[in-house]
């Protein structure tokens, strides 16, 4: 399991100035934009992953001191967002005898929601009960719900992906767009417009990080992950001849040395 604070290279006992230190220092080091490495995607991630949590008291606080794993939420009695660790103290100390041994063994279902439902939150029926499955919900994460336990499955999406609280799609630019930069306009999984500045120069496959439009999390309900929108450039195949004398007056060289 990643250690946070490993990550950001502080101490445990670091302070919130020192950890917000560390944590641009290391962005800059390591953003998509300026870092070469083919890991740099996955390393920008792990350090924004650590900063959201270790930046807040309260998330840090319950990552420093965690609880048993287990089932990851209750929701038959969740009416608003809740303690986790309160929530997985209570179903631990439910499930497991004073000497650690499992005393019930829960009857399992499954439930099938689309990443739009994981996104904002949902509600299923069980046995004629309804309940609730929170925002940020996670594939194989289970619910305990009136003895049951609920595990979910989120679906596939057609357009995006997720990573952990990040969400990746994609978009596709031409080369010109690609040299001078441009302002997309990108409907985002909850159906919301943002727009996302490509800037100049951008290469093929690169990444462009949109802060807080990911994700939200289910264990932490202040910290959203990012959406990540990886830029493909295509080369047209056929121009008319007025575009192809206006890209020549641009740049064009009929031979080079290699």
């Amino acid at each position: 399991m990643t250690n946070h604070y490993d990550v950001l290279g502080v101490a445990k006992n670091a302070s919130q100035d020192d950890i917000k230190k560390a944590y641009r220092k290391l962005a800059q080091k390591y953003h998509p934009d300026r870092y070469e490495g083919d890991d740099s995607t996955t390393k920008f991630q792990e350090i924004s992953n650590a900063y959201k949590i270790l930046k807040d008291p309260n998330t840090r606080a319950a990552y420093d001191n965690p609880q048993p794993e287990g089932f990851a939420f209750r929701t038959s009695d969740m009416g608003g967002p809740g303690n986790i660790n309160d929530i997985l103290r209570t179903m631990a100390e439910e499930m497991m005898g004073r000497g650690g041994h499992r005393q019930q063994q829960y009857p399992m279902a499954n439930i099938n929601i689309s990443l739009e439902e994981a996104y904002t939150g949902t509600k299923r029926t069980l046995n004629g009960n309804e309940f609730s499955v929170p925002a940020g919900v996670r594939s194989g994460n289970q619910l305990l719900v009136d003895g049951f336990v609920i595990v979910v499955n989120v679906a596939r999406h057609a357009k995006f992906k997720r990573s952990n609280d990040d969400l990746l799609t994609a978009i596709q630019i031409n080369a010109v767009e690609a040299m001078l930069g441009i302002e997309c306009n990108l409907t985002n999984i909850d159906g919301k417009l943002i727009k996302v500045k490509i800037p100049a120069g951008i290469q093929n496959g690169k990444l462009v990080r949109v802060a807080g439009k990911g994700m939200p999390n289910p264990e932490y309900h202040n910290v959203r992950g990012d959406l990540l929108v990886q830029v493909g450039i295509f080369i047209p195949q056929s121009l008319t001849d007025e575009e192809k004398e206006s890209i020549m007056k641009l740049y064009h060289r009929k031979t080079f040395d290699a």
